[in-house]
């Protein structure tokens, strides 16, 4: 495999993030970001939730404010299914 494209890219993100990509596929994933601006924003953002959420679970939240979060990260998830790179 010489190259991912962007849905490949998303596909893996989660492993990326959890250090379960094997050399290969951490090489074509990083090369992809390197070069893919909107798989860069994508990720940022994806980040970005899962740190959030992460502190929300860490810290007591009100059930409303968590509800609301948690609605919010499912709508972006699906906005990006729907908006696919």
């Amino acid at each position: 495999m010489e190259a991912i494209d962007c849905y490949h890219f998303v596909d893996l993100m989660t492993d990326y993030m959890d250090g379960e990509l094997d050399q290969e596929l951490k090489r074509l994933w990083l090369k992809h970001f390197e070069d893919c601006v909107e798989c860069r924003e994508f990720f940022a953002s994806f980040r970005s939730s899962v740190e959030l959420l992460a502190h929300v679970r860490r810290y007591s939240c009100p059930p409303k404010v968590q509800a609301r979060l948690n609605q919010i990260i499912a709508e972006r998830s699906c906005s990006a299914d729907g908006d696919r790179l």
